[in-house]
């Protein structure tokens, strides 16, 4: 985890990062977590912009679905990011596409992601939600992370999902699904 500064248009915040493969994710202590797309080194900016908008889609998607929307992080829309520092005051903003970023609840806790080793009832619980996901047009969850409640064993939340998977997709398909 990154100690970085994110400057908005309205406020300069410092906040804690966690690194993922298309983008960071700042948290902050009025409990609001923003992903910052990363410039990708094999990926064009035009191919990280469609990620970022079929990721912004798939949250729309699940703010109108009751049984998304319980197990997902609440969804605040896009926000306008002009600057970051990292934690020795360096501006960094080079390194991100500031146009793509969006911001969404912080859920406190400890993710796990899918591909690791799911108990029996939690992969029944995990293949459920998925089919739910496709069900309304989110089709890439394969990355996803959950997190499970202590007190139930049940999977409590679900991060890192999107209309369409940025691994496999060609370009073309991309376009076809934005």
């Amino acid at each position: 985890m990154n100690n970085e500064k994110i400057e908005s248009q309205s406020m300069v915040v410092k906040g804690k990062c966690k690194e993922g493969y298309f983008g960071h994710v700042y948290f902050f202590p009025e409990g609001r977590a923003t992903k910052i797309f990363k410039r990708q080194k094999d990926e064009d900016d035009e191919y990280v912009h469609k990620v970022f908008s079929s990721e912004v889609e798939a949250y729309k998607i699940v703010s109108e679905v009751e049984e998304l929307r319980i197990i997902t992080p609440t969804f605040f829309d896009k926000v306008d990011v002009s600057k970051v520092i990292d934690c020795n005051g360096n501006d960094i903003s080079w390194k991100y596409l500031l146009e793509c970023a969006y911001q969404m609840e912080y859920i406190d806790g400890e993710f796990i992601k899918v591909g690791y080793y799911l108990s029996r009832e939690l992969r029944k619980q995990y293949e459920y939600i998925r089919e739910l996901f496709c069900s309304h047009g989110i089709f890439y969850t394969k990355d996803a992370s959950v997190l499970i409640d202590p007190e139930s064993q049940k999977i409590k939340y679900v991060i890192d999902f999107s209309t369409w998977d940025p691994k496999k997709a060609t370009k073309d398909l991309a376009d076809s699904h934005l």
